[in-house]
């Protein structure tokens, strides 16, 4: 379950991210991302 999260963080926002930002502008995003993975993301299933 862990690698199955690990791998889709990887490719949805780490490959997505690709300038580089500031700690906290990757925990915005990393905000941003864990909000639409468990909420948005669980609609569409």
């Amino acid at each position: 379950m862990f690698e199955r999260f690990n791998r889709r963080l990887d490719a949805d926002l780490i490959d997505y991210v690709e300038e580089e930002l500031d700690i906290e502008g990757f925990n915005r995003e990393m905000m941003k991302y864990l909000l639409w993975y468990n909420v948005e993301r669980g609609l569409m299933d």
